[in-house]
């Protein structure tokens, strides 16, 4: 908990996995003229150990708007913004307004379906999933925003409960009964915008702002959003600033199914070939790579681009040195892509073809497996093959220079 002294009290409530500490930068940002609070909710930072559910999650925030004297302006993101729609539902005459930040995704259906396995893999392999955690924040965000969500600890063994409860949950009838001002903040790129429009549509007094080029959590990099809101509140509107942002997503069409690119390097083809199976050298040429994981054929990537950060499981399936190299990659059990290498000696060296084969082809796996993609990685289907192509081309580049300094 967090207080300062007098005007516009603010509650802010934090993600799933971290703590109030997460809002540090932020406070410090909005300066000391306001009563201000950062409550850990059940199961993470001070209260890590208790189960987490949205009535205590709800209670948490409610009692922190009492200490700062029984109305605030609630903020928050992810986890934090559900639990902040579901207090203003809950207690609307003592919400003075609501910022809710990507939080705008019902999860049910296939999406539910990817974050329960994922809570489920989380509870069973917490630790790995703090680490992961911590190394995406600190790629994702400046160290200052990146310190504070790691101040408090992660808390991944609180992932599943966390899931069901908020797919219980009903945000959009929470917005429906609250009749103050709603600021749903979203970043362009950011997975859980996915339901925005129907977010916007069961406010009685809403507003959406999309930030360009922001993920799910690197609107944290940017103060203005609550500087607004708080400002909102004390004019009684929204002003004549408003932005309702939803660009679209360009229709799934023009499907390629497999794109290769062949590049000479001046290597010989035995000499390519190592460097290709040592996977951990993979984040030297990969333009998404950034830390590979060996375990005998087996392999786990951590991947980001721009804003997004996801790990891809991979199983070695062709290793003929001096001739081809190729590995599987999956998610969560089901089968996405083929990556692979194709070597020919040449007078000058050796004639490299990466290739890439989509394995999402049919059924529900394929529709479930297209839509961790997109959840994962922001490309959609029709851009995959452009993308690859584009990626196939940079790592070449990369690879050919690697070995020529090899040499």
């Amino acid at each position: 908990m967090e207080s300062n002294e007098a005007g516009l009290p603010i509650v802010f409530v934090h993600g799933m996995r971290v703590s109030g500490a997460m809002w540090r930068p932020v406070i410090q940002a909005l300066g000391e003229r306001h009563p201000i609070a950062a409550p850990d909710l059940p199961g993470h930072g001070t209260r890590r150990g208790e189960p987490f559910t949205l009535p205590g999650a709800v209670e948490a925030v409610s009692d922190a708007v009492d200490q700062l004297g029984g109305r605030a302006l609630l903020v928050g993101l992810s986890l934090g913004g559900y639990v902040a729609v579901a207090t203003a539902g809950a207690h609307p005459d003592r919400v003075l307004g609501l910022m809710a930040m990507g939080c705008t995704a019902l999860p049910r259906g296939a999406f539910g379906a990817v974050y329960r396995a994922a809570g489920r893999l989380a509870a069973r392999h917490p630790e790995e999933f703090n680490r992961l955690s911590a190394f995406a924040f600190r790629r994702a965000l400046p160290r200052p925003q990146a310190d504070a969500m790691l101040a408090g600890g992660l808390s991944s063994e609180a992932v599943p409960g966390i899931v069901e409860a908020v797919r219980e949950m009903d945000p959009l009838a929470s917005l429906a009964a609250y009749p103050g001002p709603v600021w749903l903040v979203n970043g362009e790129r950011d997975h859980f915008r996915c339901h925005e429009r129907r977010f916007l549509n069961a406010c009685r007094d809403g507003r959406l702002t999309v930030r360009p080029r922001c993920g799910h959590i690197t609107s944290l990099t940017d103060t203005a959003e609550p500087h607004s809101a708080r400002a909102g509140c004390r004019r009684g509107h929204h002003g004549p600033d408003a932005r309702v942002g939803a660009p679209g997503e360009p229709a799934m069409t023009g499907r390629v199914w497999s794109v290769e690119e062949s590049l000479e390097v001046p290597a010989p083809p035995r000499a390519v070939y190592a460097a290709l199976a040592d996977v951990r050298r993979m984040a030297e040429w990969s333009p998404e790579v950034i830390w590979v994981w060996p375990r005998g054929d087996r392999f786990v990537g951590v991947n980001r681009k721009a804003c997004w950060v996801w790990f891809a499981t991979c199983r070695i399936v062709t290793a003929a040195p001096g001739r081809e190299f190729a590995f599987d990659n999956t998610t969560f059990g089901l089968p996405v892509a083929r990556w692979g290498y194709r070597l020919t000696p040449t007078e000058r060296g050796t004639l490299v073809t990466e290739y890439w084969i989509d394995r999402r082809r049919s059924g529900w796996r394929r529709r479930l497996a297209e839509l961790l993609g997109l959840v994962f990685t922001g490309t959609p289907p029709a851009r995959r093959a452009a993308h690859n192509r584009a990626s196939m081309r940079t790592t070449l580049r990369r690879l050919s220079a690697a070995c020529e300094r090899a040499d």
